[in-house]
């Protein structure tokens, strides 16, 4: 009788690729966490970038006001929604719930919004609206309005404002 070799795997050779396997997901999950993060900040700052320019250029083509908040009465803050006012219909701009938005504005006023006028400027604010992520603030943005209307979106800066305000 000749000795045939094994067939198949021996128990140890089993137990190295499922600790080897473990070991990939467990790094593959973090990666993946982090880049969720950095894809709803991304989302919430585009969506508010393109909700402003939207109303600044309806007011412009349009001819008049149009004015951008939370909710219809302009009190509440831009954690779950942002409404396009002064179109009809009103439009309705969802954002994720998974960061805080924090709006800094000047002059500082109690409404939180923003209205565009027919020339394409705001009404004398110059804002910056902050989407800090509740966990790895590495990736906050902000998104700037200086008072002639011209919007852009930022990292500067914001990583340490978003730390201090959380």
């Amino acid at each position: 009788n000749a000795t045939r070799p094994p067939k198949g795997f021996s128990l140890i050779e089993l137990l190295v690729v499922i600790a080897l396997s473990g070991m990939l997901f467990i790094m593959g999950a973090f990666s993946y966490q982090y880049w969720v993060t950095q894809q709803r900040v991304q989302f919430d700052a585009q969506t508010i970038y393109n909700v402003l320019n939207t109303a600044r250029e309806i007011a412009m083509l349009r001819g008049h006001a149009v004015s951008v908040c939370g909710d219809e009465s302009c009190k509440q803050n831009w954690q779950e929604q942002i409404l396009l006012l002064g179109d009809s219909p009103e439009q309705n701009y969802k954002l994720t719930d998974n960061n805080s938005i924090i709006i800094r504005a000047f002059p500082q006023t109690a409404q939180q919004i923003f209205t565009f006028y027919t020339n394409g400027y705001t009404a004398s604010q110059n804002a910056s609206i902050y989407i800090c992520p509740r966990q790895h603030q590495q990736f906050a943005q902000k998104v700037v309005i200086n008072q002639a209307g011209r919007i852009y979106i930022s990292n500067e800066n914001v990583e340490e404002y978003c730390k201090n305000e959380i």
